[in-house]
């Protein structure tokens, strides 16, 4: 029989985190969480948001709902075995929202994105929580549709199209900086010509190893090889 309660729940172990301390208050069968329920865990000091969930659970695992995170962010979707699996929505602190596929707590699968620090937009394939093929549209309208280096955001392979329909084809390897790439560009009369590609905007990010992001638009330079 279903009834609602308010539990303390020792050595919880949901959403990627180990034996914390939580209360539940909502419905329950035999003693755990089974229905409609908020979950909320204990507030560590060094966190400005405190962790919560509220939606479904079965036999006293979350299976769908909203995450409220540490950091900031909300998931809301599907669960199994009590991590994001399945079909849902993030929406980070700064904003920037993911909707799609995951497999523990990673962007696995088919879904799209949303780049508040960019404004770019990349809708496709994900493995291991990064892009992995699809189209990535920039700012100005400027689209790469391609492959992505593995856990990167970094172009492999495919075509930069751009607004003016040129179209602007190689394996995007050749430099470290990812501001120059050889390749062939396609103009709109049918002329292909070899040459480099010039990336005139390029984000730089710094960490354990720096980073380039390449922002491809109409401001690049092509040169013809000689």
């Amino acid at each position: 029989m279903t009834k609602k309660e308010k539990i303390k729940l020792n050595k919880v172990s949901f959403f990627g985190r180990k034996n914390l301390e939580a209360f539940y208050e909502g419905e329950v069968v035999d003693g755990q969480p089974h229905g409609k329920g908020k979950l909320t865990y204990e507030k560590f000091k060094e966190h400005k948001f405190q962790i919560f969930f509220e939606g479904t659970f079965k036999e006293g695992r979350p299976i769908n709902g909203k995450l409220h995170e540490w950091d900031g962010s909300i998931y809301e979707g599907e669960f199994e075995l009590s991590a994001e699996y399945g079909h849902g929505k993030i929406t980070y602190k700064d904003g920037q929202e993911y909707h799609g596929e995951w497999q523990r707590t990673d962007r696995m699968g088919e879904g799209s994105m949303v780049f508040l620090s960019n404004g770019s937009e990349f809708h496709g394939h994900w493995h291991d929580d990064h892009p992995s093929d699809g189209q990535m549209i920039f700012p100005d309208g400027t689209t790469f549709d391609g492959t992505f280096h593995q856990l990167s955001f970094e172009f492999a392979r495919g075509v930069i199209t751009y607004i003016d329909g040129r179209k602007f084809e190689g394996w995007f390897d050749d430099d470290e900086k990812r501001d120059k790439f050889e390749g062939t560009m396609t103009y709109p009369n049918g002329d292909v010509i070899k040459g480099t590609l010039h990336i005139a905007n390029v984000n730089k990010y710094e960490g354990m190893i720096t980073l380039y992001e390449a922002i491809p638009s109409d401001k690049d330079k092509f040169v013809p090889n000689e």
